[in-house]
């Protein structure tokens, strides 16, 4: 029994430390995450968004949308 719960909280660690998604690393800008975004469209999820350098929200970009599929 004891060797069965040791097993079980490994995979559990395993589990927890694997769902953690690091920020990707990008060559320029950086990369912002919008943790649990909320829509009535779909559960709530982490969304990565690349920003370049220098970004200012006062002006305006050509922007890409990307998803996963999900």
């Amino acid at each position: 029994m004891k060797k069965l719960l040791g097993v079980l909280l490994f995979f559990a660690f395993v589990a927890v430390v694997c769902g953690q998604n690091p920020l990707p690393h990008v060559a320029s800008g950086k990369i912002e995450r919008i943790e649990n975004f909320q829509s009535k469209y779909i559960t709530p999820r982490n969304i990565d968004v690349w920003l370049p350098e220098n970004y200012s929200s006062a002006r305006k970009y050509p922007v890409l949308y990307m998803n996963d599929g999900q």
